[in-house]
């Protein structure tokens, strides 16, 4: 989902942030993926991708027009949705015991 400030995004172009979230009462989750400040970038058209590791988020993100200048598209970036399984790191998951 997308997050903002703003209580109706009235040009598509305000800064937002995006999350996760499901439904489940008896398994609350909510999880913000990006923040709306950090950079300030607008991000649009949230699409999940299902890998053997975990969902990632696929996103366009732009820097939002100003005064002076247009909107700025940056391109499609992708998030790790931190559904997965815990990640063991590769020195620890190599060992063998002795």
């Amino acid at each position: 989902m997308s997050l903002s400030s703003a209580p109706k995004l009235q040009n598509g172009g305000d800064p937002n942030g995006l999350a996760v979230a499901n439904i489940d009462p008896a398994h609350p989750l909510f999880t913000q993926l990006t923040d709306a400040s950090s950079p300030v970038r607008t991000r649009a058209d949230p699409e999940y991708f299902i890998t053997a590791n975990s969902p990632y988020l696929y996103y366009a993100r732009s820097v939002p027009a100003t005064a002076t200048t247009p909107t700025q598209a940056e391109g499609e970036f992708y998030i790790d949705m931190q559904l997965g399984p815990p990640r063991v790191p590769a020195a620890r998951r190599n060992k063998t015991a002795a």
